[in-house]
């Protein structure tokens, strides 16, 4: 691999990294990472890692966490850490001693587990190989599983269920079918809007029954909601990024280098900005300004996770395409950040008022550049 792959991130820019993969990634060894068109890792890696590539072939072990942003995604090897990954194709072949939370358009997986397995694809397959310690959440187009896991949440439109749940299992689907061998130890809920023959499984547990799908729970929905946002803030990022690219390195270099700055100035902001409005709100001529206003503040409250997916765009790549991967895989980091249990709302309010800061010191930036052009 080219040296000039492999970037060290300064102490500064550092704290950014560490806001997003607090929890995520171990700290006993520092961050690699690499931004190449494609990527086949043979020596042994006793780091965490940060990829993004047009194609990964993971063939060693890595001794850390993996996070990766690829057109296609192949690990052979086995990862003693968490995988984070964001890929058109993803395949698991490797053992995984940690958690796997990858979202894929086609998603195989061939091996051992240890931790929890989430999954968002189009086609999600759990071979005969595959086996999950903890638990398993997937949300899929066609889903097929023939491996071995504990407690399962499924639901996906098309569902093959022929391995074997040593806990509880949820599925649901437009078509739900259980193959000869089928094993659940625990209880089995399932729903479909078909028929389903329960003449292939054995059921230890009690068996239930929804004919229509039920209505997801708070964490279900949470899931759901968090992966819809994940994918319009990309379409939005993309959008930025092609239509004012100044704009968007500007405000990425002021992340960088402005950081506490930004946080500060961002804090400022989130507070002041509501009582300007309200004031307004009491005053006949301050209403319109006071809607504009509101408005303008609430439009870049919800983009402003879009600094940080700025900052990896500019930060870990070179080329349009590798920009724009890279900023994916940033805001991917940043969603699967905020969702961490107990530290997920410091993080998401560490990230709203670094992106709020940056957006304001863009623009006072761009309008100090406007004005001396005018002089």
């Amino acid at each position: 691999m080219a040296k000039n792959c492999l970037r060290v991130i300064p102490l500064k820019r550092g704290l950014i990294i560490a806001i997003l993969f607090l929890l995520l990634a171990s700290t006993s060894y520092a961050l690699k990472t690499q931004a190449v068109d494609r990527l086949i890792i043979r020596s042994p890696v006793a780091d965490n890692m940060l990829v993004a590539a047009g194609e990964i072939d993971v063939a060693s072990k890595i001794s850390g966490d993996l996070l990766c942003a690829s057109g296609a995604v192949y690990i052979d090897g086995p990862v003693d850490g968490d995988i984070s990954c964001a890929a058109g194709t993803i395949v698991i072949n490797g053992r995984v001693s940690g958690d796997v939370r990858v979202f894929g358009g086609n998603v195989e997986l061939n091996s051992r587990i240890d931790g929890d397995l989430i999954v968002m694809g189009g086609n999600v397959q759990l071979k005969n190989s595959a086996t999950v310690k903890r638990d398993t959440i997937i949300r899929g187009g066609n889903v097929v599983f023939l491996g071995t896991a504990n407690n399962m949440d499924i639901q996906g439109v098309a569902v093959v269920f022929g391995g074997l749940a040593t806990g509880n299992v949820f599925v649901t689907g437009q078509t739900v079918s259980f193959q000869k061998g089928s094993f659940v130890a625990g209880n089995l809920t399932y729903g479909s809007t078909k028929n389903v023959d329960l003449s292939n499984v054995r059921v230890d547990g009690s068996t239930y029954r929804k004919v229509l799908e039920p209505r997801p729970t708070v964490k279900q929905n949470y899931y759901k909601n968090t992966f819809y946002a994940f994918l319009a803030m990309t379409l939005i990022g993309i959008i930025f990024v092609l239509l004012l690219p100044y704009h968007a390195r500007l405000i990425s270099y002021k992340c960088g280098e402005n950081l506490w700055t930004c946080l500060g100035l961002g804090l400022v902001i989130f507070v002041v900005t509501p009582f300007i409005v309200l004031g307004l709100l009491f005053t006949f001529i301050g209403i319109p300004l006071a809607l504009i206003l509101g408005f303008l503040y609430l439009v870049v409250v919800y983009t402003a996770k879009l600094a940080t997916g700025f900052w990896f765009s500019t930060t870990f790549s070179e080329g349009k395409v590798m920009r724009l991967l890279m900023l994916a895989f940033g805001l991917f980091l940043v969603y699967v950040a905020v969702s961490l249990p107990y530290i997920g709302w410091i993080i998401n309010a560490l990230v709203a008022l670094l992106g709020i800061g940056a957006f304001a010191m863009a623009c006072l930036h761009t309008m100090r550049l406007s004005r001396k052009k005018r002089n």
